[in-house]
């Protein structure tokens, strides 16, 4: 892991995808592969997501690096989600990658949120383990 691009969706996380991967980083992870990968990586993010939010007073609370590279294991870089949802943990996994927070104006963002992924909320809540 080289880079970590921490800002949240719709702040132009696929322009600096694009960017990295033309500066040579050869595999980053973006909210799309894990539609689009094989096999599938969302469950195993799901997974995850329960595992740190359901039950905060679990002991399998914490996420490990050996939980995140199991995922993300051939990736140089992640941007966008879901990864900026395991930012801390990310920043504790791999402390030695340059960290790049993106932003984007408040209204701007919500706007271009409402306009695409908020129809599709709900969409991996149905992921089942």
């Amino acid at each position: 892991m080289q880079v970590l691009c921490l800002g949240p969706g719709r702040s132009g996380t696929e322009s600096l995808r694009n960017a990295l991967l033309i500066l040579g980083y050869d595999a980053v992870c973006h909210g799309y592969e894990g539609m689009t990968r094989v096999p599938m990586m969302h469950q195993a993010w799901v997974k995850l997501m329960r595992r740190n939010f359901d039950d905060l007073s679990s002991p399998d609370h914490t996420i490990t690096r050996a939980d995140i590279k199991v995922i993300i294991s051939d990736c140089e870089a992640v941007t966008d989600m879901p990864c900026v949802n395991f930012s801390r943990e990310l920043i504790e996994a791999y402390p030695e990658p340059r960290v790049i927070i993106n932003t984007r104006e408040l209204d701007a963002w919500y706007a271009s949120y409402q306009s695409t992924f908020a129809r599709y909320r709900g969409g991996w809540s149905g992921v089942r383990n």
